[in-house]
């Protein structure tokens, strides 16, 4: 898919999730999801179906949530077709980026990758408060679990997360260590999932806090060339 700004996500598709592509003037076909991020995604495609494949041909996605009995229609375009020993795999572009953001976020945050850079595990107690913004009252304490020098993922248990009333926004204050301290900022949340009887959320630091962003970047990448686990 060329340079991306966005690293793409190996997936393994373990989420309830389907995918069929259709070429216009074909039936669609079923297809397996290999990568993603926000910006598009890598499937493979049976080597025996004759479908066009071409780079430049535009296609329909259908993404089925197979729980949630729904299914969300995304307009792509084929960028790269490649061959390899189990058939060909396409590097597919959105044609609307924003509109996958706004429909699948939530369901498929894992999936859509929209991070930056990469995670890294964090693997020392490292407790973050939440406090939702324009509803100030006690904060949620949760745990980090991975950061990246555009966001970080916590957990918390259920009651937590009942407490914090659906909110979107918070005020965030991080301890990752006695050396870089409590960073304090705003964050948004971008995915939310339940597993293991723990809830994930997946918060971007705010990019409207340009002032301290920079900051924050420099403490998160101090933390993750000393403490951090590898990128996941």
């Amino acid at each position: 898919m060329g340079r991306r700004s966005h690293y793409r996500v190996k997936v393994d598709t373990v989420d309830p999730v389907q995918i069929t592509l259709a070429v216009r003037g074909w039936p669609p076909i079923g297809v397996r999801l290999r990568d993603a991020n926000a910006h598009g995604i890598a499937v493979d495609v049976d080597p025996d179906l004759p479908v066009p494949t071409s780079p430049g041909n535009q296609v329909e996605l259908t993404v089925w949530l197979v729980m949630r009995h729904r299914a969300v229609v995304v307009p792509a375009k084929i960028v790269t077709e490649t061959t390899h020993e189990h058939g060909r795999r396409l590097g597919l572009h959105f044609v609307d980026p924003d509109s996958v953001d706004r429909e699948l976020a939530c369901e498929l945050g894992v999936v859509f990758n929209r991070r930056g850079g990469p995670r890294h595990a964090i693997r020392e107690f490292s407790p973050v408060s939440l406090v939702p913004v324009g509803a100030p009252g006690p904060a949620v304490i949760a745990t980090a679990c991975d950061v990246s020098s555009c966001g970080v993922g916590v957990t918390m248990a259920p009651m937590d997360d009942s407490r914090l009333s659906g909110a979107t926004h918070f005020r965030a204050q991080i301890e990752l260590d006695e050396a870089g301290g409590v960073i304090d900022t705003r964050v948004e949340l971008r995915h939310r999932r339940l597993s293991g009887g723990r809830v994930t959320y997946g918060l971007r630091f705010d990019p409207e806090e340009s002032d301290g962003l920079a900051a924050i970047r420099t403490a998160i990448q101090t933390f993750i060339e000393t403490r951090a686990a590898a990128p996941a």
